[in-house]
Order: structure tokens, then sequence, then C-alpha cells
């Protein structure tokens, strides 16, 4: 049973619908009026019209879509406020398994929340897991992520075994931050097509719909609205689950609706005219993005075959992983390369960015089967940790919770 399932539930956070603001009006037959004893009669009191108070949020409720309140957690709230004992991290190689046991142990009984066995277990395409304890008394859930990494060489050419960072974070449940609200639609086989994102007074700030193509398993943007709230970062919210947004009306289809060229900027959406072949393996499925070498990047002698290259691969007709790489002139280099994991149901559940002081690393949970993420744990670079001094660094973490709300 994943945490979010104790979410849903109720016993975490109070997670079903605000008090409603319902048509009705104020009876005052039961309102009981002391007067003076030589008074003879009450004054009659008139009904009054309670004014009626309808939200965005409230019409989606009554169109029957389906509805998740957002809940964030940030290790930012406690900097400066013994900031390790909520969020911390075991970034060195050095460490053996058993010091690594030692360490969640510690972490653990220092919260009281020592268990022989987590709650439950999450697994992310062999590249992560995340083992969660909870504990209903204490309103509290601590997190144990696990990341495994590929062999490695140093700048002396030693190559040195793969190895784990691990993270522990503390959530207290009434730190939990609400953001808003989720509304949204699926199709016959479940695939959502349409989401709106609602702030905490349930005023609509963006609405995006898809249409998914032939061969590709995400989704490509119809239409999309947005009031650009700033307090919203609306592109980890909507589309959750999906790294790139690509957008159905710069895509150039064949006559059976296949996808051939994509016009415009893939990485950050930036409106200029780019050339971008779309490639399919023999069972017709997306094989690459292939943006072909810019006038700019050739005028800077870009040493890439392409200005940028998403390859998708395949295990048993399942997405498995994707590539990207995007060359640093025409793109910058924040995250100009970086590989996504998916599952055997096609969802992305592991993925990793490079950026200019590190690598970022998110990590989503989902409940059985369905397609939409319960929880996104972000990482923000490799902690630092040394064995002398025990000490952890640059050890930051965020995540969001999106709960179903109760009918």
């Amino acid at each position: 049973m994943l945490l979010i399932t104790i979410l849903s539930a109720g016993t975490i956070l109070s997670c079903g619908k605000p008090t409603e603001i319902l048509t009705n009006e104020i009876n005052t037959a039961d309102i009981v009026q002391e007067l003076p004893a030589d008074e003879e009669k009450a004054t009659e009191i008139p009904k009054q019209e309670v004014e009626v108070v309808i939200n965005e949020l409230d019409e989606a409720r009554e169109a029957g879509k389906s509805v998740e309140n957002i809940f964030f957690f940030d290790s930012y709230m406690h900097k400066g406020t013994d900031e390790n004992r909520y969020v911390t991290a075991l970034g060195s190689m050095e460490y053996s398994e058993s010091e690594r046991a030692a360490f969640i142990k510690n972490y653990l009984q220092s919260w009281d929340m020592y268990k022989e066995k987590p709650d439950g277990v999450v697994n992310g395409a062999e590249k992560s897991q995340v083992d969660y304890y909870l504990d209903e008394s204490k309103r509290m859930t601590c997190f144990v992520v696990h990341m495994w990494f590929d062999s490695w060489v140093d700048y002396e050419g030693e190559v040195h075994d793969p190895y784990e960072i691990t993270y522990c974070a503390a959530v207290a449940w009434e730190e939990l931050e609400m953001q808003g609200s989720l509304s949204y639609e699926s199709d016959e086989k479940g695939k959502v097509i349409a989401e709106s994102l609602y702030g905490v007074s349930g005023d609509c700030i963006a609405d995006i719909s898809y249409e998914y193509m032939p061969g590709i398993v995400f989704p490509f943007i119809v239409t999309y609205q947005s009031k650009e709230e700033k307090d919203y970062d609306i592109e980890k919210l909507l589309n959750r689950n999906n790294k790139f947004w690509l957008y159905r009306d710069w895509a150039e289809t064949d006559k059976m609706g296949v996808v051939r060229k994509y016009k415009r900027d893939i990485k950050e959406g930036y409106e200029y005219d780019a050339d971008i072949l779309c490639t399919y393996n023999k069972a017709g499925r997306l094989e690459a993005f292939l943006e072909q070498l810019s006038d700019f990047d050739i005028e800077m002698e870009c040493e890439e075959e392409n200005s940028g290259e998403i390859l998708f691969r395949y295990n048993n007709n399942n997405l498995d992983t994707i590539d990207y790489h995007f060359c640093m002139f025409s793109h910058g280099t924040w995250d100009s390369s970086g590989k996504i994991h998916f599952d055997e149901q096609n969802r992305m559940v592991y993925r990793e960015c490079y950026v200019t002081h590190g690598t970022h690393y998110w990590v989503y949970l989902y409940e059985e089967d369905e397609v939409r993420p319960k929880a996104i744990i972000y990482m923000c670079k490799q902690p630092y940790s040394w064995k002398d001094d025990g000490s952890a660094y640059d050890v930051e973490m965020s995540a969001y919770f999106f709960t179903p709300e109760l009918p």
C-alpha cells in the first residue's frame, strides 16, 4: 500500500472537498430572540437569501471530472534550523553496504520511526528505490531514497565500481503546503486527454488538452492556456509524467497521421523554426527526434552531428529509456543532456539531467496500475559526505504529492 493510499483515505490530511457554499435560505424559525416581558409579540425576522459562490473548481466537480489536491514539501523550509535532521544524505562512494544500512537505521531512530521493514517499497526501473515508513500517531512519514549509478572513470583514468547515493527525509504531515488542485479527464483507454490547474481559491490557473499520435507513448499538446501565475511551477504540475512538451500544431504528419517532422524547439519550447526529423523502428515506434544542425551551431563550429538528439530505446516492445543531448551553443548547458527510465507500463519512473552545478534527479511514485504519479521526489545534485566528520552537505530535496479528492 503506497503512502498516497493513506493520504487519499484522509488519515494524513483532510483531502475531501472544501466546505461547499450552496444555494440555500436562512431559516429563522428556530432563532429565539428574548424580548422584554411587556412586549406582546416578537418582531418577525424575515428570511434572507445567501449569495451563491461557485468557483471554477466547483464547476469541474459538478461536471464529474476527476480532482486531485496538490501538496508540497521542501527541505528549504528547514534551512538553518538543524536542516540535516529533516533531510540528509550519504553521497560518498567510500561507504560499505553495512555502513549505509547503519546510517539509515540511525536516521530513522532519531525520529523514533525505525522498523525492521518499511511500510512500503516502490522500485524505479532498477535505478531507484523508495522505502517509506509511516506513523499515524506521530503524523509523519520518513522516506529513504536509494539511487544507483554505473561505474565511472576519474581524471586519472581509473575505473570505479558502481555506487549508491541515499537520501533520507522526514515529512511532517502538518507541514505539507497545499498548493491547489488539478482536474482531469481520460479517454476510454484511461489516457489523460485534458487537465486544469487551480489555485487554492479554486480559480483556474491553466488548461491543457492532449492528442496521442501513432507510435508515440506520450501526448502532444493541442491547446494550452495559462494566466502565468508566478507562484505555480505549472510545467511540473501539468503533463507531469512527461519530460517534453510537444505541440500538435508544430508536428507535420503523413497521410496515416504519423509524425514525420517537428518544427519547433523541443528542449524549451521556444518559438523559432527548427528542422527536426522523426524516425521509427520496424515496429512503427518512435526511435528518434533529430534536430538538424543549425546555421548558428555550424558557425560556432559545433562538433555534434545534430543540434539536438532524443533517442528512444525499447525492451520487449515497451519503452525502456530516453537519452537526450543538445548542442550547448544553440541550447545552453542547463539540462543539455539527460536520461529517463520507464517501467513495463511505459510510465516514467526516474530521470536525471545535467545542470551547470551537477545533476538533478527525479523519482516518480505510482499507485498500482495508475498512469498518473501520486508523488514526485526531486533531488538537486549529488550530496557530499565524508567519513571523518559524518556530515552531509548540499542536501536539497522537495516533493509533490497528488491526492485523489474524496467523493
